[in-house]
């Protein structure tokens, strides 16, 4: 079971509980897949790319810090394209990482707000 992790790149969860967050779990299921979502719903990518493996919990940091920049915060984050890969690649487990305000969509997805992991269950 590989879960996909989302990352919204305007959280403001911090770069230490981030890193811990990661590593717990890459001890967990040691395969994890990352993508990085902004501000109007799209999801980053590169090469031609919008997943990624992650291979450490710093590199992973490093990355999400020079991303950043690129995104202008809003109130509350959309999901529409989060869901879209979510069934593209046939995942079960999706984990979003933010503090920002989402509303479900029919999907069932985990939250990970830097406090505690939450579910967001579909209507």
């Amino acid at each position: 079971m590989r879960p996909l992790v989302a990352i919204d790149l305007n959280s403001n969860i911090n770069y230490l509980t981030l890193f811990k967050f990661i590593n717990a779990l890459l001890r967990k299921f040691k395969d994890v897949d990352i993508t990085f979502m902004v501000d109007d719903g799209k999801i980053l990518e590169f090469d031609n790319n919008e997943v990624f493996k992650v291979s450490d919990s710093y590199s992973t940091i490093e990355l999400v810090k020079d991303l950043k920049t690129i995104s202008d915060k809003s109130g509350s984050l959309k999901i529409g394209n989060l869901l879209r890969l979510k069934k593209e690649l046939g995942r079960s487990i999706v984990i979003l990482v933010s503090d920002r305000k989402v509303k479900s969509k029919g999907e069932l997805i985990f939250i990970f707000d830097g406090n505690r992991i939450r579910v967001l269950k579909g209507n």
